[in-house]
């Protein structure tokens, strides 16, 4: 089942649940959000519409849980279904280990599905903006979970992609230039150099740069 507007939308959003009428009802909350159209794509185990298969959706918001894959391994799923996209886990509230699991594998955001309709559209909204979100039932999960357990150097700690915008940053270039080379919306170079510079704890492009020059990225 779908629900869709006929704005062009900024923000891509697909929903994605083994409950078709939870299916429904948050994409309509979804689809408040300005700038905001959300498709919903009750799985049940089936292959995706047409119409789910053709969009290109900056986020995908799904439970881990219902899949019989680890969170990394649904993330990659998705990317190769759909392409680069930020991932949101919507998760049982005593699922702390998952939650950690999805941090670790680079999930923008962790929503409890016990949250009300009013904080999972909030949730979103702080993660649109280029934000993380842990919801606060899962305790103190925060940055410190995305960290590789042995970081021989600080750089270890990012994707390939966070360190090849790094890279694009420290060289002076601006998000639109990055997002076009790279195939991406600047909304998602923005969200990547965001993780990167906080993972890194990082201010400013001066300090990016100096970091890369450290670390013999320019050469």
């Amino acid at each position: 089942m779908t629900d869709a507007t006929s704005a062009a939308p900024t923000n891509r959003i697909l929903f994605i649940d083994g409950n078709e009428i939870l299916c429904g009802t948050m994409a309509r909350e979804i689809s408040r959000i300005d700038g905001s159209v959300c498709l919903a794509w009750a799985t049940a185990g089936a292959d995706p519409t047409p119409e789910i298969a053709a969009i290109a959706p900056d986020m995908i918001v799904a439970d881990p849980k219902q899949a019989d894959v680890s969170p990394e391994a649904l993330r990659r799923r998705h990317l190769d279904m759909f392409g680069e996209h930020e991932s949101v886990a919507y998760i049982p509230s005593d699922a702390a280990a998952t939650a950690r699991a999805c941090l670790r594998s680079n999930y923008t955001g962790i929503i409890s599905r016990g949250a009300s309709l009013k904080a999972f559209r909030e949730a979103l909204e702080s993660i649109i903006a280029g934000g993380f979100y842990v919801d606060g039932v899962f305790g103190q999960i925060d940055a410190a979970a995305l960290a590789i357990d042995d970081l021989s150097a600080q750089s270890e700690g990012l994707t390939e992609r966070e360190k090849e915008i790094l890279v694009q940053v420290a060289k002076g270039r601006a998000a639109k230039e990055i997002a076009r080379d790279l195939r991406i919306s600047p909304k998602t170079v923005e969200t990547y150099k965001y993780r990167a510079m906080s993972k890194l704890s990082l201010t400013d492009r001066g300090a990016v740069y100096d970091f890369a020059e450290e670390q013999a990225w320019l050469a």
